[in-house]
Order: structure tokens, then sequence, then C-alpha cells
């Protein structure tokens, strides 16, 4: 089974536009408030709404992928991208890769940057969330649970052919992975048990 790594969510409904966050990461980061030296950026106006462009830290990361240099890498126990100054030949092809603009250039110091979610940090923790002053910014962290269980084994017999799966069948599933093998769970097929 895959990795689950922690994550920064953006609610678009709950911002607007007030620029804490990129002023909290440009401080930590660069020891400037200015906005545009941010690595993470709120882009839009309050009449279309706005977007978080910040790096997601993706998966299969495009970034990494066009990287000509092998600058950028994909630390496997934090999740993160990591950008290693010392064999970036500033070509900016990351840049193109990016599908969230989440690595762009830093004209402060000539070079790409990119939200490293405060990894290093001593409370790693990203500081542009506690900054954001309306909750649209969350440190989601519960790939914890999801990599101490997901590979535990299933006890749960699929249901019926028909069965999408829902919350309540998530539910008895991850329960029974918890309590283990000395436990019956009987259910009526089909979705009683959701009642």
């Amino acid at each position: 089974m895959g990795r689950g790594y922690n994550t920064i969510a953006f609610d678009a409904a709950k911002c607007d536009g007030c620029g804490d966050c990129m002023t909290a990461c440009a401080t930590v980061k660069t020891g400037s408030d200015d906005k545009k030296r941010s690595r993470i950026q709120i882009v839009g106006s309050e009449s279309d709404g706005f977007e978080l462009a910040l790096c997601r830290q993706c998966g299969d990361p495009k970034c990494v992928t066009v990287c000509p240099a092998a600058a950028l890498t994909k630390n496997q126990d934090s999740g993160v991208i990591e950008w290693n100054a010392a064999k970036c030949v500033d070509c900016l092809l990351c840049t193109i890769g990016c599908t969230y603009a989440g690595i762009a250039l830093d004209a402060g110091v000539g070079h790409v940057a990119k939200c490293d979610m405060c990894y290093a940090s001593p409370d790693g923790a990203p500081a542009c969330v506690p900054a954001c002053p309306h909750d649209a910014l969350t440190y989601i962290t519960t790939s914890r649970i999801y990599n101490e269980v997901g590979d535990w084994e299933d006890l749960f017999a699929p249901g019926l052919a028909g069965c999408q799966g829902c919350n309540t069948e998530l539910l008895m599933r991850h329960t029974l992975r918890r309590v283990g093998p000395e436990t019956v769970l009987a259910t009526p097929p089909g979705c009683v048990p959701g009642m």
C-alpha cells in the first residue's frame, strides 16, 4: 500500500485575500515581510474568489520529472519535494512542470523557491497555517493513521457486488483492523448497517 503524508488544505470560501499567510511564510523563509518572496501565494480577486498557489508535494511530481539537473527529489519519509540549490541550473523548467504554480522564481535571490511545509521547523508545522485569521488553511496530519494501519490485515469481507462502499463500511473495516482477529462482527447484507 502507498504512503500517506501530511498536507496543507485550503478552503477558498473562507479566504478574503488578506495575505497574512504569505507574510508569515516570507518572514520565516527569507527574513523579509515582502509577500512576493513567500513560497505560498494567494491569487485572484474578491469578485472572482481566491485560489492558492502552493507546492502540493505531489505523489508523482512533474517538477521532479522535468528537472534536467535532478535538483528536485521527493523525500519518501516526509513527502516533501526537496530542492537542492547546488544542483539547480536555474532553467525554470520546474515552474512549467508544476500544475499548481507551487514552484516559482524568487526574484529576490534569482532562483526558484517552493514550499517545504516548514518541515525542518522545530514544531514541524507550516508557519502559514496559524497565521491565517480566517481558518482558510488547515494542516492535515491524519496521514499517521493511514501509515499505521494501512497495511494491517483486512478482516472485513467484501459485501455485495453492487455495494460501492460507504462511511459505515469504512468505519467497520478500520475498527476491525484495530481490534484484531478475535472479534466477530455480524451485519445484515445491504445498507442496513449504515442506518
